[in-house]
């Protein structure tokens, strides 16, 4: 009588655990097929924020500071007159003599006949070289000392 009790009540409690565990794998799947469709648990929101976020990054650290300087060297070579003392790309000294559309006649040297032409893109900025006689100032290397051992 106890052992007929004891499997009626083992055959209850199994059946009560097998539906149990049937309804908690019904909801995990249902769980699973949810969440998939949000990429890894991110919206569809959360990358669109993320993305534009990213070109807004590219665009204030790349893109504008390469704007402003591009704009503030147009405006140094459009402020260029005749007489003013240029630098070229090349790392040349000269005068300009005349100003063309895309083009400066740069005069170089101290003989006043090496007039050459240079496109504006190729001019630096406008800086007076320094022409001064100054003697250079010429470094003297200490002897280097002898080792007493070793092989060299």
């Amino acid at each position: 009588m106890i052992l007929t009790l004891l499997s009626e009540g083992l055959n209850g409690s199994l059946s009560s655990a097998a539906d149990s565990a049937a309804s908690a794998a019904e909801a995990a799947t249902q769980a699973a097929s949810s969440g998939s469709s949000g990429s890894g648990g991110f919206s569809p929101m959360f990358w669109v924020i993320y993305i534009i976020g990213l070109i807004l990054l590219f665009y204030f650290f790349a893109v504008r500071p390469n704007k402003k300087r591009e704009q503030e060297k147009q405006a140094v070579k459009e402020s260029i007159q005749l007489g003013d003392w240029v630098i070229t790309s090349g790392g040349l000294y000269g005068k300009v003599v005349n100003i063309y559309t895309d083009e400066f006649m740069v005069e170089f040297g101290t003989n006043k006949s090496i007039t050459i032409p240079i496109r504006k893109d190729d001019i630096l900025g406008a800086k007076k070289p320094e022409l001064t006689n100054k003697p250079v100032q010429e470094v003297v290397d200490e002897p280097k000392k002898k080792k007493k051992f070793g092989i060299f």
